[in-house]
């Protein structure tokens, strides 16, 4: 029984290292292409802009 929870932590460090690893791999190389591109940038940028002014319009209309 504790040989079989030794091996289901272990899978479970291992796999979870695996997952999180690629994770921060991938969302390293998300951002160089981010920071490089401009066009990108300002994309995000209104995108960004946009979410937060219908935020505001939501929490201004919504009832006291």
């Amino acid at each position: 029984m504790a040989r079989q929870f030794m091996i289901l932590g272990a899978t479970m460090v291992v796999m979870g290292f695996a997952v999180d690893g690629s994770i921060g791999l991938l969302s390293g190389r998300l951002s160089a292409l981010l920071r490089r591109s401009r066009r990108v940038s300002r994309g995000l940028n209104i995108f960004s802009g946009t979410v937060f002014a219908g935020l505001a319009v939501r929490l201004a209309a919504s009832p006291k």
